[in-house]
C-alpha cells in the first residue's frame, strides 16, 4: 500500500531518530531547522529508519511518501518458509527459553504455526503490567537474561511490551527463526481521522519474523489482560497446640535439698573507678574529624564510583560494548575535567569538538580513538580482547593528556565531578539499532553499517 503526502511535525520531540511510517520512498523538509540540514539524513533502506545527526527540533516539519506492508494472515503464510537472513549470533540466552519455546510450539511444524503457538500462549497465559504503585503484582523493568528468566519462571507471567516482545524473538531464535524486536509508536487512530498526536504514552515494542518474498512480518505477543490474580492462602484462625504429658514429681531426698547462701551486698565494694574520656578530647577530636569526613568521605565515595563505573564498561561480556564503554569513559573525563562535550552527535563530530581544546601540539588524535570505536561497533564483526583493549589503551592516555593540558583547579575539581554518560550512551545505542535488522535482548543495536543516501535537496530516494 502506498501512502502519500503523510506530514511529520515536531513539538516537545528532541531526538536523532525520525518518526516514519512503513519504508518511506521520498522524503522533503519543509520547515524548521531540518530544512537546511539535508546532508545530515542518514537512511537505511533495509529498516526503513532514517536519523538526522544534527537532531530534531520543535518546529522541524517533513513530508514523506512511503510503502506500507500488507498485514498478513497466518492463513496466507501456512505455506512459507522463514527467509534465510544472517544474523548476530544470541548469547547468554537462558535455558529456560529454550524448553519453553519447545513446550508452547507442541507438536506444530511449520513456521508459522509454531510461532502463533508460541504467540498465542504469551498472549492468554501472561499479563500486562509496567511495573507502577499501583499494579496488584511488582513488575521488574528491563530485558536482560534475568528478567526475561524471571518471566518465563513465574506461575504467572508478568511484564511490558518490552518482555514479552523480547521473550518472543529469544524463542523464535531458538527454533531458528530470523526475528527482531523493533521499537515504535502505535496511536490509537479512528476512522476517518487524518491528524494524531503521538506522545510518549503511545511508544511500544513488538517482533518481526522474516519470511521469504513477503518479508518482516509482525507479531504482537504482548497481554492486553492487566487484571492479574493474587494467590491468596487462608490461614487459620486459631492453631491448636499439641499435648504433652507432663512428667511425674520427683520427690527429693534431704541430703539433695541445697540452701542458697545469702551475701551481704554491703561488704561487697567496686572500688575501681570506669575511665572518662575528657570534654576537651572529646571535643579537639570532633573538630578535626568533621571537616576531614567533609573533604574526604565525598572524595572516597566519588573514587569508587568512578572506578566501579570504569570496570564494569571493561569488563563487558563483548567487544563492541567494551570497545563503546571506552569512549564513554573518556567523555565522562573530559567532561569532568570542564571540557565541553558536545550532546546529540556522532564520534567524529565530538572528536573534532574535544580535539579543538587540546592544545595544537597535542600528541593524540582524538579521530582516531573514535574511528576505532564506530569500527567496533558498526562492523558487525566479533570483536577480539586485543582490538577493544588498544581502544581502552588511546581512550585512558587521552584522559591523562587531558589532565595535563588543564590547570590545577580544574584536575582538582574533577575530582568532585560525576559525569553520566548513561543518556549520551543510550541514544548513540539507538542509532547502532539503525544498522542492525536483528533484536538481541542483551545488546540492541549492534550490526552492519547502515547505509545512507542523502541529497543537496534534503530528499531521500
Amino acid at each position: 500500500e502506498v501512502r502519500r503526502d503523510v506530514v511529520f511535525t515536531i513539538k516537545d520531540y528532541q531526538d536523532l531518530w525520525m518518526p516514519s511510517v512503513g519504508y518511506p520512498t521520498n522524503l522533503t523538509f519543509e520547515s524548521g531547522s531540518a530544512k537546511y540540514a539535508g546532508d545530515n539524513l542518514r537512511y537505511n533502506d533495509s529498516t526503513g529508519t532514517a536519523v538526522l545527526t544534527t537532531g530534531l527540533h520543535k518546529g522541524d516539519s517533513y513530508q514523506m511518501n512511503t510503502l506500507v506492508q500488507k498485514v498478513l494472515t497466518p492463513d496466507e503464510l501456512a505455506n512459507v518458509q522463514t527467509a534465510a537472513v544472517q544474523l548476530p549470533p544470541v548469547v547468554e540466552s537462558p535455558d529456560i527459553v529454550t524448553s519453553k519455546a519447545q513446550s508452547f510450539a507442541g507438536k506444530t511444524t511449520t513456521p508459522i504455526a509454531q510461532l502463533e503457538a508460541i504467540r498465542n500462549k504469551l498472549v492468554t497465559s501472561g499479563y500486562l503490567s509496567h511495573g507502577r504503585a499501583s499494579d496488584a503484582v511488582p513488575s521488574s523493568a528491563g530485558h536482560g537474561a534475568d528478567r526475561i528468566n524471571e518471566l518465563l519462571e513465574r506461575t504467572q507471567m508478568v511484564g511490558d511490551q518490552e518482555q514479552y516482545s523480547s521473550a518472543f524473538a529469544l524463542m523464535a531464535r531458538s527454533l531458528g527463526y530470523p526475528a527482531r524486536v523493533v521499537m515504535g509508536f502505535a496511536p490509537k487512530i479512528a476512522d476517518g481521522q487524518s491528524t494524531v498526536k503521538v506522545t510518549g504514552n503511545d511508544v511500544t515494542a513488538w517482533v518481526e519474523v522474516a519470511f521469504a518474498k513477503d518479508g518482516w512480518v509482525a507479531f504482537n505477543p504482548t497481554p492486553k489482560d492487566t487484571d492479574i490474580p493474587q494467590a491468596q492462602t487462608p490461614q487459620p484462625q486459631s492453631e491448636p497446640q499439641p499435648q504433652v504429658r507432663q512428667p511425674p514429681r520427683s520427690q527429693k531426698h534431704d541430703d539433695q535439698i541445697l540452701t542458697p547462701v545469702s551475701l551481704d551486698e554491703s561488704r561487697v565494694k567496686n572500688d575501681k573507678t570506669p575511665f572518662v574520656i575528657p570534654a576537651w578530647v572529646i571535643t579537639i577530636g570532633l573538630s578535626l574529624l568533621i571537616p576531614a569526613l567533609l573533604i574526604f568521605g565525598p572524595l572516597l565515595v566519588i573514587a569508587w564510583f568512578k572506578e566501579r563505573r570504569r570496570k564494569k564498561r571493561r569488563n563487558a561480556d563483548r567487544g563492541d560494548v567494551k570497545a563503546a564503554g571506552a569512549w564513554d569513559e573518556m567523555l565522562d573525563g573530559y567532561s569532568e575535567l570542564g571540557f565541553a562535550v558536545p550532546g546529540k552527535s556522532t564520534r567524529l563530530h565530538i572528536a573534532d569538538e574535544l580535539q579543538g581544546q587540546l592544545p595544537e601540539n597535542a600528541s593524540i588524535h582524538l579521530r582516531t580513538i573514535a574511528l576505532s570505536a564506530d569500527d567496533a561497533v558498526f562492523s558487525g564483526l566479533q570483536i577480539d580482547e586485543q582490538h577493544s583493549d588498544a581502544v581502552w589503551t588511546e581512550a585512558l592516555a587521552a584522559i591523562e593528556l587531558a589532565r595535563e593540558a588543564v590547570s590545577g583547579a580544574r584536575r582538582l575539581l574533577s575530582r568532585f565531578r560525576i559525569r553520566s554518560a548513561r543518556d549520551w550512551a543510550t541514544r548513540l545505542a539507538t542509532t547502532v539499532s539503525l544498522s542492525s535488522s536483528s533484536a538481541s535482548t542483551t545488546s540492541p543495536g549492534s550490526g552492519r553499517r547502515a547505509a545512507s543516501r542523502r541529497s543537496k535537496d534534503g530528499q531521500v530516494k
